[in-house]
């Protein structure tokens, strides 16, 4: 009998909760349904959500939080010109404590959401003790079937995965959501995972990760998705240049642009006028035309500076824009001010959305400087501290790019099917986005199987495309793509083959480890030297080949005497392992052929060959060249 009494009196309590609960929920909707500018004032105002409860006081908070920090995230990719709002709680006040989790408790699924707050809102620790806590936090929402705080705790884990460039993990956690994510926004997406914002942050991982093809396909899931805010289509069409910026679909790109450029003017958004202005400078830059792509980086600062914007999120990519225009130029001396003010703009932001792949392309940069300062040394350090980084990232991207060719076509028959029943009803349109991406997970899932069913399979084509000891090309994987190249008549230049003098003494005096060694910091110095826009690759052994682009044959000599010294100056350094000091200084000889018109390209590495056993007969350390036609040999 006293058993039924407590259980009668729990079910009488649930009951009297049960009520309240909703009435917060729906206050707190109520709130973020407002426009930005009536959303603090209505929360100070509201008579439930400053009552003196437990609950009343998390969802003040939690209501700081979203009027607070998930603007600021919208800034950081869709740049609305309304800046974050001043509220009289800081972030920094906003504590979720220990008394308040204890009062929580009766309130089982409150008290979840309130310890996920907590979460979000302490960033002190490392990556993998954040993801630890997190996960079963996430189980707990599973377990208990709350879809939307499992969905919120998941879109948590996916930004801090990106934040710390584990792409592959923010895919697959997003797959998970896939079927259950909302096709529909609503005011309470600060704590859920809507399908946009899935969209939005599968493009992302796949653009960081180096697959913009991938990333492209994303971008256009969401412009399928919500046509109708100005922002959100503005949001779409920058995933999109992005992506075919980073491939060079220059013709693709500008009516894009066009689009976004109207669509600023006819709805008055300023702060998508200034992005439009930079995704054109980034465009410029690809194409090399520094002049005009520092011209729409100035016009970015003109009009956020004109409308008073607060442009911090935009000084610093002013800044780099304005460095790689500098350093296309070789100019030293602007190029290493625009630095300096790009990384003020960088430490003066309040959030940045992928650190990681942010930090990369600043050492890229570094190093570009150092080497148009002479300052090679210090170049190499950074080189080989992109070397590390880029190592994590390539593991991911060529797990991905299995996956990439896979879905191609059952993302492009989805996304044509969706198009298709978007003109028969908007309302089938909204299913029929959900299925799409959905079907798209689904299948993301089971290829993810697949591949790892076929690891060995992968590894071997993954051995034979990169070189296992140096990380560059392997030598056929190289040889096609100079092929590739040599077929567009792109400005063909030259190619180049070098060979180490007298490896295989080195191998015996220090040992085949060591040797290797000195392999690989000798393809890092070249990789570095060469370029990102050139091929090198591990021709066998002790050989490398690579191309110069646009190089006369002249230039090419003077090329590699410039590289001769590099490696000189890299053994004067204090890597004894490289130096190897025992056996005096490493030298090479090479081989130059001109190429001026398109040839085959075993043709022209035969020429190397014959070039490069002419140039070790007179010794080592010495070159020779070849400018003759070879058009005609196809």
């Amino acid at each position: 009998m006293r058993i039924f009494l407590l259980l009668l009196l729990c079910s009488a309590s649930c009951v009297t909760v049960a009520a309240p609960l909703a009435q917060y929920d729906y206050a707190r909707q109520q709130v973020l349904a407002l426009p930005v500018g009536q959303q603090q004032d209505a929360l100070n105002t509201h008579a439930l959500l400053q009552a003196d409860s437990p609950v009343a006081r998390y969802y003040r908070i939690s209501l700081s939080y979203a009027l607070q920090a998930h603007p600021v995230k919208a800034v950081q990719r869709t740049a609305p010109a309304t800046p974050p709002l001043t509220t009289p709680t800081a972030l920094d006040d906003l504590i979720i404590d220990r008394s308040l989790l204890l009062a929580l408790e009766p309130f089982a699924r409150v008290h979840l959401e309130a310890r996920l707050l907590q979460w979000a809102l302490a960033d002190d620790l490392s990556y993998q003790t954040r993801s630890e806590q997190l996960k079963p936090l996430l189980d707990e929402a599973t377990d208990k079937q709350w879809p939307r705080l499992e969905r919120w705790a998941t879109r948590l884990w996916v930004q801090a995965a990106i934040a710390n460039g584990d792409y592959l993990t923010a895919i697959m956690q997003i797959q998970h959501i896939a079927g259950t994510a909302s096709a529909l926004r609503t005011p309470v997406d600060a704590f859920d995972y809507p399908l946009a914002a899935a969209y939005l942050d599968m493009a992302d991982a796949f653009f960081y990760l180096g697959n913009a093809g991938m990333s492209l396909q994303f971008c256009q899931f969401y412009n399928q998705h919500l046509a109708s805010d100005p922002l959100r289509v503005a949001a779409g069409l920058l995933c999109q240049i992005r992506a075919h910026t980073s491939d060079g679909q220059y013709k693709t790109v500008w009516p894009l642009l066009s689009q976004l450029n109207h669509l600023a003017t006819a709805h008055q958004l300023t702060s998508v006028r200034v992005n439009s202005a930079l995704a054109s400078a980034r465009v410029y830059l690809h194409k090399g035309n520094y002049r005009l792509a520092e011209e729409f980086a100035q016009e970015a600062r003109f009009h956020a500076r004109h409308n008073e914007l607060a442009f911090a999120p935009w000084h610093y990519a002013y800044y780099q824009i304005r460095m790689q225009a500098s350093l296309g130029r070789g100019q030293a001396a602007d190029a290493r001010q625009h630095w300096q003010n790009m990384m003020l703009g960088y430490n003066s932001l309040a959030q940045v959305q992928a650190p990681g792949f942010e930090r990369i392309k600043q050492l890229v940069l570094e190093a570009t400087l150092l080497g148009l300062e002479q300052q090679h040394q210090q170049a190499s350090q950074r080189y080989q501290q992109i070397h590390a980084l880029e190592h994590r990232q390539k593991k991911q991207f060529r797990l991905l790019e299995q996956l990439a060719a896979f879905t191609d076509e059952i993302s492009r028959q989805q996304l044509a099917y969706l198009q298709q029943q978007a003109r028969l009803n908007e309302s089938q349109s909204r299913t029929m986005t959900h299925l799409a991406i959905f079907t798209s997970f689904f299948t993301l899932i089971l290829l993810i199987l697949l591949v790892r069913v076929f690891r060995q399979k992968r590894e071997i084509e993954r051995n034979v495309t990169y070189d296992g000891l140096t990380s560059l090309d392997a030598r056929w994987f190289a040889l096609d793509k100079i092929q590739r190249h040599l077929n567009s008549g792109d400005n063909p230049g030259c190619v180049v083959l070098l060979d180490i003098d007298h490896f295989s003494e080195i191998n015996q005096h220090i040992g085949p480890i060591e040797a290797d060694q000195v392999l690989i910091q000798l393809a890092r110095l070249f990789k570095y030297q060469v370029g990102n826009n050139n091929i090198i690759g591990r021709y066998g052994g002790e050989k490398f080949v690579f191309t110069l682009s646009g190089y006369p044959l002249a230039a090419a000599e003077n090329f590699v005497e410039d590289l001769r010294c590099a490696v000189n100056r890299m053994q004067a350094g204090r890597d004894a392992r490289f130096s190897v000091a025992k056996l005096g200084p490493i030298h090479f000889c090479a081989a130059i052929i001109e190429v001026t018109a398109r040839a085959k390209v075993d043709i022209i590495m035969e020429r190397c060959e014959k070039q490069l056993y002419q140039a070790k007969s007179q010794g080592s350390n010495k070159t020779c060249s070849y400018g003759g036609d070879l058009a005609g040999q196809l």
